[in-house]
């Protein structure tokens, strides 16, 4: 679909998409063993459920001179070996095989639902202690357990139910916590984080409906497997009185009287192979148009030790640079000292930013710039609590609006986040759910930053696509994300981050996955924002062209550390680091048409070779023998400018 802009919008009802449920039944139906298989469940669980509605005999009525007759218009099924209607007893044998099925199966879905999506949505202590439970469940032989169970009370299939629900949840959980994992991983995840929503509310809403397709498979082999173990346990004698009947007393009576009729096998054993071929069926089909429909749309904690005596010593380092630079000012709405961020492994730490400093003031646009690795959106992440598994800040300290976000409690950073900052991510197609409208995404988030519900959340949803420029937005308001252009869903991540009145607004490269006249038209969006809202914009960026365009200050970062900081004017005029200069030289926006472009040599070092001294020294074309000796610091100059080079004064002065 093309962008809305300046065109007329149809109806809403015109082009509504019809609802999630509407669309999966009606694929559902366009697949023949689908519907066969949902038929004869149906039939089943309703004979089940309802045996005196559907049976025609009584099923304990025995007529020995009728015993162990074929099939015939009077026994559909024939008879047993006491002349009972093989039909009715079926019937009436299904209602607690079913029953007892269905309260294991359910249990174990529960288990391994709210198990799974707990450890890998949380990760960390909590999963590895789910994982050590689970390797022990499987371990256990589940029939030996149900057999000890019912020798207690042989006819208690409750009890042995609840065994084997637990017993068998450990299979779903893991299912769950790989697509939890997958899914947590997702931008929209990250937005919803930082939005400030509930994780109760992440979970269920945007977590979950990703785990509808597999536990809908997991569902049926559960279902299958608790049918052939209720099935096991009533040939057994156990689970029920006789003489009611049941599927699994059923097949061992026929097997009793297998020599004189062989007929009794079919329909008692067939019953149970049906079922659970046909459970099966369905699960595959119910999980195969669900993953068409989705091809189709498409706290800062601080570790308590470091891991290694390399990110002790950087973590010390990053204290002296913090010291050199000035202390938080008051009226900063970002405060970021020392900010030090390590990877953690079983062969020790890697230190992937070093003592990072920097202001964000009310109101201000400031840049962050430079080459892909330099950990400019590591640094934006660990500002919002983002990091990626194996990621800790390792030192440092951050403050947003005066509350210090380090050590901060799950709750308390939760509501920071509600109230005071908002994140626009890099794809605005990854940072918005398919699975639901823009009116319902932009409802959510007002609900839980603006206390607003119903038609009140709905105008000021309107509202919020208004301030982005966005027209039609009543009727944007039911369209899909994959239904609209990059630069409106851009837009409309704008405005979701705009609900509940942010004073700071991370937006980690916003334009790099759009076209130039759209990524023009999204600047000139975020300044006019900050005009109106007064509102602070911390911006990741590798384009300097954005840089000019939009930004009143820029630290340039390099190898995990700010290189220079000062006013975009003053950096453009008089750089200060050689790195800046060669950025700028290299940077198209800023060559004359002809001017050959001058390359930096080399790239940005892994963060394992990083060198003693000045990190640019190998790319540098004024490095000496002094910028190989020891850490340098961020140190400000009398213009409030800070740069990260002992020769910056020299070579300003020599006109380098």
């Amino acid at each position: 679909m093309t962008d809305l802009i300046g065109k007329t919008v149809p109806a809403p009802a015109a082009i509504r998409p019809a609802s999630d449920s509407v669309k999966v039944v009606k694929a559902l139906l366009r697949k023949p063993l689908a519907v066969i298989s949902l038929l004869f469940l149906a039939l089943v669980l309703f004979a089940s459920l309802f045996p005196s509605v559907v049976a025609p005999d009584n099923p304990l009525a025995a007529n020995v001179s009728a015993a162990l007759e074929g099939p015939s218009r009077a026994h559909l099924l024939g008879t047993d070996e006491l002349g009972r209607d093989v039909l009715s007893r079926l019937i009436y044998g299904g209602r607690p095989m079913i029953i007892a099925s269905i309260e294991a199966t359910v249990l174990a879905l529960l288990l391994g639902t709210v198990g799974g999506m707990a450890a890998g949505y949380f990760r960390g202590r909590l999963d590895r202690t789910i994982g050590w439970v689970v390797d022990v469940v499987l371990s256990i032989p589940v029939m030996i357990v149900l057999l000890v169970v019912l020798t207690i009370n042989s006819t208690d299939l409750t009890r042995a139910m609840v065994a084997l629900g637990v017993l068998t949840s450990a299979v779903p959980l893991r299912v769950v916590r790989s697509v939890t994992l997958e899914a947590r991983s997702n931008g929209y995840i990250a937005a919803a984080r930082v939005a400030g929503l509930p994780h109760r509310r992440i979970l269920v809403r945007h977590v979950l409906p990703r785990v509808y397709g597999p536990l809908i498979v997991q569902g049926a082999l559960a279902g299958s497997v608790a049918l052939m173990m209720v099935t096991g346990l009533a040939f057994l004698g156990l689970g029920v009185n006789p003489p009611n009947p049941t599927w699994g007393s059923m097949v061992s009576d026929a097997a009793q009287v297998m020599q004189q009729d062989s007929w009794l096998l079919v329909p008692t054993g067939g019953i149970v192979t049906l079922t659970v071929l046909c459970l099966g069926l369905f699960a595959d089909a119910f999980r195969d148009v669900l993953a068409e429909r989705a091809s189709m749309s498409s706290p800062v904690s601080r570790s308590a030790a470091a891991a290694s005596a390399a990110v002790a010593a950087e973590a010390a380092q990053a204290a002296a640079d913090r010291a050199a630079f000035r202390p938080p000012r008051p009226d900063a709405v970002l405060s970021v000292r020392g900010l030090t961020i390590a990877r953690r492994s079983h062969s020790g730490s890697v230190i992937l930013v070093d003592g990072v400093n920097f202001d964000v003031m009310r109101g201000e646009i400031l840049g962050i710039v430079g080459e892909s690795g330099s950990g400019k959106t590591l640094t934006a992440r660990a500002i919002l609590n983002l990091l990626a598994p194996g990621l800790e800040v390792a030192a440092g300290e951050v403050l947003l609006d005066g509350t210090s976000l380090v050590n901060l409690s799950r709750r308390r950073l939760t509501g920071v986040r509600r109230n005071l900052v908002s994140f626009v991510a890099q794809d605005p197609s990854q940072s918005l759910d398919p699975s639901f409208s823009i009116g319902s995404t932009l409802r959510e988030a007002l609900k839980w930053r603006e206390n607003l519900t119903g038609g009140a959340a709905t105008s000021r949803a309107v509202e919020l696509l208004r301030s982005v420029r966005l027209p039609n937005a009543e009727q944007l308001l039911h369209y899909y994300p994959y239904q609209v252009s990059g630069g409106m869903a851009q837009r409309v991540a704008i405005a979701r981050a705009l609900a509940g009145n942010p004073k700071l607004l991370v937006a980690d490269e916003p334009t790099t996955a759009l076209d130039v006249t759209v990524q023009s038209e999204i600047l000139a969006l975020l300044r006019s924002l900050r005009d109106d809202t007064g509102m602070a914009i911390l911006f990741i960026t590798h384009n300097w062209g954005a840089v000019a365009d939009l930004c009143d200050r820029a630290a340039v970062m390099y190898a995990g550390e700010v290189v220079e900081l000062g006013s975009v004017g003053e950096l453009f005029a008089r750089t200060l680091h050689p790195y800046t200069s060669a950025l700028l030289r290299s940077s198209p926006y800023f060559s004359k048409p002809g001017q050959e472009l001058r390359a930096i040599r080399g790239s940005v070092p892994h963060p394992t070779e990083w060198t003693q001294g000045c990190r640019f020294q190998d790319r540098c074309d004024f490095a000496t023998d002094t910028c190989k000796q020891g850490a340098i610091a961020l140190r400000e100059n009398a213009d409030n400018r800070a740069v990260r080079c002992i020769r910056a004064e020299e070579l300003a002065q020599a006109g380098a």
